[in-house]
């Protein structure tokens, strides 16, 4: 499956989603919920074969290399980590060649224990292979992913908002109108 690691009570591996086999796959998908019911907790759960299409099915312009941290003693994923890189098919590679996107998150009941460092080096070893990376981006969503990053160097160069329009709070009859 390729690069594996074993520190203590966990494992970094190296996750493939077109190739894991079922058993990762539903640990991997029972993670992806877990996070997304803290990130996101009145969203319903989302469809697990759309999660894995997309997982299975990148972007191709972007050539991406992800890690899962498995607990060994409750043989749970608690941590998933991936990096992506503008591919030489990429149209617009010459000027995202610099650049690497790098993903990190623990959940957290884990956080603070020094893995999110140990995928970070996961990923930085990666990137050192791609002789053009000269930036690494990354998103924080919480003030401990702010933290991680501050902790690393990184800067905040950009503010983000997201915003969501819940189908249930839509005027529809202001909709209609638009189109008469």
């Amino acid at each position: 499956m390729g690069f594996s690691l074993l520190v203590d009570d966990f494992q970094i591996i190296e996750f493939d989603p077109k190739n894991a086999d079922e058993s990762l796959i539903e640990k991997y998908l029972d993670w992806e919920e877990a996070v997304n019911k803290i990130w996101n907790p009145d969203e319903p759960v989302k469809d697990r074969e759309a999660v894995l299409k997309l997982q299975r099915n990148r972007d191709p312009n972007y050539t991406t290399k992800s890690w899962v941290i498995l607990s060994k003693q409750q043989s749970i994923v608690i941590g998933y980590s991936s990096v992506w890189i503008s591919s030489q098919d990429n149209p617009n590679h010459d000027q995202l060649k610099h650049l690497a996107y790098c993903s990190i998150t623990i959940l957290p009941k884990y956080r603070w224990q020094g893995l999110g460092t140990w995928q970070l080096e996961t990923c930085l070893t990666e990137l050192k292979k791609h002789k053009d990376i000269t930036t690494i981006q990354a998103s924080a969503r919480d003030i401990s992913g702010k933290q991680f990053c501050e902790k690393y160097k990184g800067s905040l160069v950009l503010e983000g908002v997201e915003n969501r329009l819940y189908i249930k709070d839509i005027n529809w009859d202001l909709v209609t109108s638009w189109v008469k």
